[in-house]
């Protein structure tokens, strides 16, 4: 049923900046296991890879012509549902960590955070996304994960769609 979105995404990828469609990255797993994370490129080749995007001086200097769009609208996370069917991630969990992003994996660890498979989408997504910082993040993975439920991930799937039509906190500005 995705399969013209994600055309679409890398089509759009494609024709207005050079290099691969797909971004592919280290992430932190589950149990301190690592895998590489798919995503739509949304910026530059020439951008720092291991960087968090809200690290970024002049984030809007590294950004492809889409990108902004793709990420706006939560667009350029639809590769990871490869990641999804491969069994590195599931659909809802705390969502992977850039291994270079230590702090934050360290942060989760006592809160069982890391114990469960990371999510396309999760609870501190919905709770702020990028406006919560690392120890609220974490405090609200290590929640998901002492309270996982196929009820909870249904909230949390409610959420994500009303959080992604919002478009609220996808930066920190």
């Amino acid at each position: 049923a995705l399969s013209p979105v994600l055309l679409a995404c890398a089509v759009a990828v494609k024709a207005t900046s050079p290099g691969p469609v797909l971004f592919r990255q280290e992430r932190w797993g589950r149990a301190g296991s690592r895998f590489e994370c798919l995503k739509f490129r949304t910026m530059l080749v020439e951008a720092p890879p291991d960087l968090p995007a809200q690290d970024f001086a002049d984030k809007a200097a590294f950004m492809t012509p889409v990108g902004p769009f793709l990420r706006k609208w939560s667009l350029d996370e639809l590769p990871q549902l490869a990641n999804i069917l491969k069994g590195d991630m599931s659909v809802v969990g705390p969502r992977p960590v850039i291994v270079r992003e230590r702090r934050l994996a360290e942060l989760r660890a006592p809160l069982n955070a890391d114990a469960v498979r990371p999510g396309l989408t999760g609870w501190a997504q919905v709770n702020g996304r990028n406006l919560v910082s690392d120890e609220e993040k974490a405090f609200l993975d290590g929640e998901y994960a002492a309270s996982m439920s196929l009820l909870f991930d249904a909230k949390v799937l409610a959420r994500t769609v009303a959080v992604v039509l919002s478009r609220r906190g996808v930066d920190r500005e």
